[in-house]
């Protein structure tokens, strides 16, 4: 969910693996699906074929695990708790919530339905001097 720079790039780096099968690239911009599927298909051209704007076609598909949540902030908290409903595990962008109440919601919403949810925090934990 989220064509952006972001999930572009993580979306390469499971394209790369022999056992994902990446499904779907979901954007509400049919521009950016179109970026996203041109730069993904110069290195992987089987991959990602399918562009939807409703994130809720990923989520009736019984053949979706997971999702990527590269939306902008402010649809973390919604997009990773109705995947969790729709029986999907998730990887969400930081940041992951705007707030405490709306943190707890999205851990409840994986403690209901009994899914995986990890929150990226890239250079969170690094010193300074490693990202250069």
């Amino acid at each position: 969910m989220g064509c952006g720079g972001s999930c572009t790039g993580l979306i390469e780096q499971f394209a790369r693996r022999f056992d994902v099968a990446v499904k779907y690239l979901c954007d509400v911009d049919s521009d950016q699906i179109r970026s996203a599927q041109r730069r993904i298909g110069r290195n992987h051209p089987a991959k990602c074929r399918n562009g939807v704007s409703d994130f809720r076609r990923m989520l009736d598909d019984p053949e979706v695990d997971a999702i990527i949540n590269a939306t902008p902030c402010h649809w973390h908290g919604l997009g990773t708790i109705l995947a969790c409903q729709a029986g999907k595990h998730v990887y969400v962008e930081k940041v992951p919530s705007h707030n405490i109440w709306e943190g707890r919601k999205m851990v409840e919403g994986r403690a209901k339905y009994n899914r995986v949810v990890q929150a990226g925090m890239q250079c969170r934990s690094q010193s300074m001097s490693s990202t250069r």
